[in-house]
């Protein structure tokens, strides 16, 4: 009866986890529905999700949002520029 209550437990953790995640989805999915594929300039109301943006090298970034979601995106080669 113990392993069964520890089972039950395990699953309604892994419940409220994984509804967690659907939500966090969801808002990243609210926030990029209807952006232009191609992004060209920043925008403030676009971006306010944004915890941060990292470079993880040449051909790659991730992109954090506040709600903890996370992106991994690599570049094509037209892509890549440098702005100062």
């Amino acid at each position: 009866m113990t392993e069964l209550r520890g089972r039950r437990t395990q699953e309604e953790k892994l419940h409220r986890e994984n509804k967690q995640v659907c939500r966090r989805t969801k808002a990243a999915e609210a926030v990029l529905t209807g952006v232009a594929a191609e992004i060209t300039e920043w925008k403030e109301d676009l971006y306010q999700p944004l915890e941060k943006v990292t470079v993880l090298d040449e051909a790659r970034i991730k992109v954090t949002f506040h709600s903890g979601v996370e992106i991994e995106q690599t570049l094509e080669k037209g892509e890549r520029s440098v702005t100062a």
